[in-house]
């Protein structure tokens, strides 16, 4: 007969002692069941986006600089041509604030040890982290001071070139998170609000180019302050734009001209030789070029595309106008790129694509000529009492714009065989209209390239014209003379 001393459990115990097991079991396997699930979620539903991270972060991209093509008259020689020069690039954390904030987190970590910040309350942290900041911040501001002082830059400059860059990225980033977010609708319809999370582009880890055209002095400053505080300044290899005979000297022979304008020969030093042909470019990356050439692009599908030739928040070289804006594409040429694995350290190079040179029909030294034809001491384009005549009396007709008075005009040269442009001049140039004041700027408009732009009456140059069309018609007989007085 057995006793309850005898060793086996009771029919109370041993039920209860099964309930817990079965309870732990379902635990257990709840507990499993949640990790099989995300487990899932993350090696097959979202296991590629999830490897791509991954990837993307054992990546490191640098870009290597492009050479904007030559432009070239038609006989070699060069009108406009990039040397190499320095940029001055901020990395975008520096930029938006976030280079302090990242990094006052760290140090606070890392000097109170691992036991200790996980023991401190909320309060704590947030002390010591504000502590790091102010000093972080207090570095920041130095180094971008010492920046600019090395860029010539004034710290308002500065700020307002990096509210620029801030303004553009940010605008790119929530393009970037909505197309992603509709991809994400898509898959998942309203599970997609909470599951979507905006991860940082790639413009906000990359520097941004705030000042160019830096003389090799102050990039080696600049690259040891670089080296000394890491993560927020950069310089990076670049070019500039110059152009070798936008200034001339021209002896101007006097003798051939109208009898009244006859003298001795002039020394002409000339600004702005063909500018309104060449043009310019210029440094501001404006909202235009961004969304006409993006230097990243994202897919319907989410996928990122890269164009090299692309133009980036920042600054940059683009055609302003003339033949530099007209063949911007041909011209501009693409950065290579080089890649390098941080887990193997394998090396891809993609080199850079020079852009096109352009050869024009224009013959620079002709050109040059042509346009001192404009200087006031040669006569031909200021008013002359013989522009307006003399009365029967023989007193002088009124000059409205008053005697000596300069004059605007243009005179193209063809070639009568080919019909190549050899010569376009406008007056006045760009370059003469940067010296005057503003209400003359306004009256003259310099920037307009009368050759082209202007609208004018055709005068004297229509006249051979509605002959040969008054002999084609037999209205007038090739023997003709005419008197032709205006």
């Amino acid at each position: 007969m057995a006793s309850e001393s005898s060793g086996f459990p009771s029919p109370r115990t041993a039920s209860a002692f099964e309930r817990r097991m079965v309870a732990v079991g379902i635990a257990c396997a709840v507990l499993v069941g949640a990790m099989a699930a995300r487990l899932f979620s993350l090696t097959v539903v979202s296991g590629g986006e999830q490897r791509a991270i991954a990837e993307g972060r054992l990546d490191r991209s640098t870009l290597l600089p492009t050479v904007r093509g030559s432009i070239l008259d038609r006989k070699g020689r060069e009108l406009a041509r990039s040397v190499p020069s320095y940029d001055l690039a901020v990395f975008y954390p520096a930029i938006s604030g976030a280079w302090v904030d990242e990094r006052a987190l760290a140090a606070a970590r890392r000097d109170a040890g691992r036991a200790a910040w996980n023991r401190m309350g909320p309060s704590e942290r947030g002390e010591r982290i504000a502590e790091r900041q102010r000093a972080l911040a207090a570095e920041l501001d130095a180094v971008l001071a010492e920046a600019c002082v090395a860029a010539e830059l004034s710290r308002d400059e500065l700020a307002a070139r990096m509210g620029e860059v801030r303004t553009q990225v940010e605008k790119k980033a929530n393009a970037v998170w909505e197309a992603r977010l509709d991809i994400e609708r898509a898959k998942y319809g309203e599970e997609a609000e909470d599951r979507f999370e905006a991860r940082p582009i790639a413009e906000q880890g990359e520097p941004h180019v705030i000042a160019t055209q830096l003389p090799a002095r102050a990039a080696f400053a600049l690259r040891k302050l670089a080296d000394a505080h890491p993560g927020i300044i950069e310089v990076q290899d670049s070019t500039r734009r110059v152009y070798p005979w936008d200034t001339a000297r021209i002896e101007f022979d006097r003798a051939w001209l109208p009898t009244p304008l006859r003298g001795a020969p002039v020394t002409i030093d000339l600004a702005g030789v063909a500018d309104h042909v060449v043009g310019t470019v210029r440094e501001e990356v404006w909202r235009e070029d961004l969304d006409r050439r993006p230097f990243r692009t994202v897919g319907t599908a989410g996928d990122v595309a890269t164009d090299l030739g692309g133009y980036r928040p920042g600054r940059d070289m683009i055609g302003a106008r003339g033949l530099e804006r007209t063949y911007e594409d041909r011209l501009r040429g693409a950065r290579g790129r080089l890649g390098r694995r941080l887990d193997t350290n394998e090396e891809q190079r993609t080199e850079p694509a020079r852009g096109e040179d352009l050869e024009l029909t224009i013959d620079i030294a002709l050109q040059a000529r042509v346009q001192a034809v404009f200087d006031p001491r040669v006569g031909l384009a200021v008013a002359q009492q013989w522009h307006y005549g003399w009365n029967a009396d023989g007193t002088p007709k009124p000059v409205p714009l008053g005697l000596d008075a300069p004059l605007n005009g243009a005179v193209v040269v063809l070639d009568i065989d080919t019909g190549e442009v050899l010569s376009m001049a406008s007056w006045p140039t760009v370059a003469a209209g940067a010296e005057y004041a503003r209400p003359e700027r306004l009256l003259r408009t310099p920037e307009l390239n009368r050759a082209l732009e202007a609208p004018y009456p055709p005068g004297s140059l229509i006249k051979p014209i509605v002959y040969v069309s008054a002999v084609r018609a037999g209205a007038a007989d090739r023997d003709v003379e005419i008197d032709c007085n205006g």
